[in-house]
């Protein structure tokens, strides 16, 4: 990136210097020494600078897309501790979301354990209940599912 805004000030300040240089040519009575008339030159060196600053553009833009906070669920699930981690894990295998009941069987803790941490999970925001009567189904919330997919 430090890259693409190097050569983007250099370009502007090339272009600067040739206005420059084709101004005082033209105020001193002299004509300009190269085969375009200045009225040419100077729309086209802008059109180049916008050309240069497009391709670097998307470029940048390409690179900052590719390097989002996908590929690290091992580090948000370290975050987690104990149950915590089980539970998150187990919905997580679970395609992102189940139903609270099949959570006890798939991690080995109690109902209730599984409903208190479910609780605290989802204080934390990062689980969402919905009340399905008998049992809950549960899902982890989009803001964290980009981490896991």
């Amino acid at each position: 990136m430090i890259l693409g805004v190097i050569v983007l000030a250099a370009f502007v300040f090339i272009v600067s210097l040739a206005s420059l240089h084709a101004q005082s040519e033209m105020l001193q009575g002299n004509t300009c020494g190269c085969s375009m008339p200045v009225y040419f030159l100077i729309p086209m060196l802008s059109s180049l600078g916008l050309l240069v600053g497009s391709v670097v553009y998307y470029l940048v833009s390409r690179h900052c897309h590719d390097s989002g906070p996908r590929g690290k669920p091992s580090a948000i699930l370290d975050l987690l501790e104990g149950d915590e981690k089980k539970i998150v894990k187990a919905i997580i295998d679970a395609g992102g979301e189940t139903s609270q009941s099949k959570l006890p069987s798939k991690t080995g803790l109690s109902r209730v354990a599984v409903s208190r941490t479910l609780s605290d999970l989802e204080q934390k925001g990062v689980v969402q209940k919905k009340d399905l009567g008998v049992t809950n189904w549960v899902k982890i919330s989009k803001d964290l599912m980009v981490f896991f997919v």
